[in-house]
């Protein structure tokens, strides 16, 4: 293979302008540039040991090129690099520490075996990775960023083994995660689940003790639609909350009408916005909600105010 096909500066890798199907990149390289193969038909990728840094979108949409090895030097994997390829296995540096944004979201990945030391997988890492079934995260690993695996085909894991901080409905539905209720709920924390789009009566499980932010919501349209592709508006009518929630960011469900909390919690500004048509609300008695429940807005403060509250003791 011609090394002419690569635009290089000293050691960065600017593009690949080659039709090879086979490519290997020269020793010395210590960068890939930004979208540097990015739509390339490449099927096979051979990545020098010199290798420090691959850059945003490197490989975005390589929808050949199957598997990859990037070697053991390399401390930064850049925003998307193999985002929208349809690579099934990678295989990661030892030392990598971290994992950024959207690197593997829309892949087809089979499997990820993380290395032993790697602390932080970025928003949306792996997100829409609908094949990727067994997730096995190390003992070193401390944050997993906002929908991290949102969408993904997960089916085992061991996070209760290794209790990071989660970010924002990290595992929202991954459907193989789910209870037989069809509730996904990891460590305490409710994530975004198939129960949300299929039940009327949504009863939240007592084992949940946090409902962060886009966690209890059923607004995805794709979910609404039936086998004729016609809107679905019979679910997640009525949500009854267990007295075991400590925080309540806000509840995402546009055909809900009934609200029950046996919590004592403070609902804040917008955390009902998305639930307009609601006629009841139940709340346990010391507990608060903002006048800006619903929106800032006239009509939203207006829908507060005829809203039907009671209060009980327990």
């Amino acid at each position: 293979m011609s090394y002419l096909n690569f635009i290089i500066e000293k050691d960065i890798l600017k593009k690949y302008n080659g039709m090879e199907t086979d490519v290997i990149v020269p020793e010395g390289i210590r960068e890939i540039a930004e979208s540097a193969f990015s739509g390339c038909r490449i099927e096979r990728i051979s990545l020098p040991a010199s290798l420090k840094k691959i850059g945003k979108y490197a490989f975005f949409g390589t929808h050949n090129l199957k598997s990859v090895t990037i070697p053991d030097g390399v401390t930064t994997i850049g925003k998307g690099a193999f985002c929208g390829s349809w690579i099934e296995t990678v295989v990661l540096p030892k030392k990598l520490k971290s994992i950024g944004e959207e690197t593997f979201s829309l892949s087809k990945l089979r499997e990820i075996i993380f290395p032993n030391g790697l602390k932080t997988i970025g928003n949306s890492a792996f997100s829409s990775c609908f094949h990727l079934e067994k997730v096995i995260f190390p003992d070193s690993i401390e944050k997993i960023g906002d929908f991290a695996f949102l969408e993904s085909g997960m089916k085992t894991t061991n996070l209760s083994e290794v209790h990071p901080q989660i970010g924002k409905n990290a595992f929202g539905l991954c459907d193989g995660l789910a209870d037989k209720e069809g509730f996904i709920v990891i460590n305490g924390i409710l994530f975004e689940s198939p129960a949300m789009y299929q039940k009327e009566m949504l009863s939240i499980p007592e084992t949940v003790t946090e409902i962060p932010l886009y966690s209890l919501s059923c607004k995805r349209d794709v979910r609404y639609r039936d086998e004729n592709k016609a809107i679905i508006s019979s679910f997640c009518k009525k949500i009854v909350i267990p007295k075991t929630i400590r925080t309540l960011a806000e509840i995402k469900c546009p055909n809900v009408k009934e609200i029950e909390i046996h919590a004592q919690i403070t609902l804040g500004p917008l955390s009902l916005c998305d639930c307009k048509k609601l006629k009841k609300l139940s709340l346990i008695k010391g507990s608060e909600i903002s006048p800006q429940a619903f929106g800032f807005d006239e009509k939203s403060v207006s829908l507060l105010q005829t809203l039907k509250i009671q209060y009980c003791e327990s």
